[in-house]
Formats: C-alpha cells, structure tokens, sequence
C-alpha cells in the first residue's frame, strides 16, 4: 500500500530532496518507503512502540507525542503532509485541520486517506454501517464534504478515488445490475467507495 499510495502522489509531486511528515505514522513503513525514493521524512506517531520501532528499527525521524500539543512541530512545514485514517479520530476537526493546513508548505500537498460516507455501505446499507462505526471515530466525510471544506482551508482538490472496489456490499442498483468492470468505472468516476484517497494543493495566500 505504500508503494501504491506514493505512485499516486507521484502524479502530483516527485521533487527530489522534498520533505514530507506524515500524521499517524505507526511503524513507519510509508515513510520508508518515501525515504527511498529521496523524500526527507519526518512522522509523529502516538503508540511508543510503533515509534520506537521506526527510529530504532528503520532509522527514522519520528516523534512519540500528540497532535494535540501546542508546541508539537511548532515552526515547521512540508512539502508533503500525509495522514491516513487519522483525522477522524480527533474530536476538534477545524483544530486538527487548522494544525495540518500551517504544515503543509505554500504549493505544498495534504495526502489524506479517509472511510467514505459516500460507499456501498453507508448508502445501501446503513444498518450495518452504523453497527460496525467505530465509536472512536468522531467526524464521517464524503469525498465531496471533504473537498468543499478544505476549499475553506485554501486547498484546492486535485486527486479523489476510491481505494478498493466492493460491489458485493452494494444492495442498490450498483451491485445488483453491473458488471465488476463497469462497477470499478463508475466508483472510479464518481469516488464511490467505502474508503478513498484525497489529495489537495495549498493555494498561495
């Protein structure tokens, strides 16, 4: 997955010597593999095992704190700033969103991985959506939702697919008339998914 995810921003930003922080790094393996294309990386990750593994183990720049501090990363900003299925854990979304927008660099990138409110589950199966929320996630967005609130941060969207194709979870006319094929095609057109990837621009101000 890591590999994948940097072939996809890879479309948007390959500079050599760039630097890029990932939010929730846990062991480190996106990083790593960031490191070996030539990004300088740096990561914050809240479970001291995992960031003693990716400083002891990979040799990597990672901090054991919360995102929440004050001072965490204070001063600082990147190139990249990669979060996946991290933001909505947090309570105070415009804090968080607030904190990573200060991050990211001028014509810099937010790369975010997110549970999709517009999926097969939640749209043609919302019992069982509602049954298996985790109950720590506090904020639930949509492709769309997700971009016209980072508008308002000033980014603009410049990437936004589904990360995996679940046709057999879809009980509307989706999954019940469409081939696999034709099924991928129209998620991929409309980011149809019950996860996805974003990634948005920050626009001089």
């Amino acid at each position: 997955m890591a590999q994948k995810r940097l072939g996809i921003l890879g479309r948007f930003h390959n500079r050599r010597d760039s630097t890029l922080f990932e939010l929730g790094s846990a062991a480190g393996f996106f990083l790593d593999e960031a490191r070996k294309i030539g990004y300088q990386v740096t990561g914050l990750e809240i479970s001291p095992a995992e960031a003693e593994y990716s400083r002891k183990i990979l040799g990597l720049d990672v901090h054991c704190a919360s995102f929440l501090r004050e001072n965490v990363l204070k001063g600082r900003s990147f190139d990249v700033v990669a979060a996946f299925f991290v933001v909505e854990h947090f309570p105070d979304a415009d804090f968080v969103f607030e904190k990573l927008t200060d991050l990211v660099k001028p014509e810099g990138f937010l790369f975010l991985g997110l549970p999709s409110l517009y999926g097969p589950t939640f749209q043609t199966n919302p019992e069982e959506w509602f049954r298996t929320h985790p109950s720590d996630h506090f904020w639930d967005y949509s492709p769309d939702s997700l971009k016209k609130m980072l508008k308002g941060y000033g980014f603009k969207t410049e990437y936004k697919k589904p990360m995996s194709y679940h046709p057999s979870r879809d009980r509307g006319w989706r999954g019940k008339t469409l081939s696999h094929r034709l099924f991928t095609c129209l998620s991929n057109l409309t980011c149809y998914g019950d996860t996805f990837h974003l990634i948005a621009q920050k626009r001089h101000t």
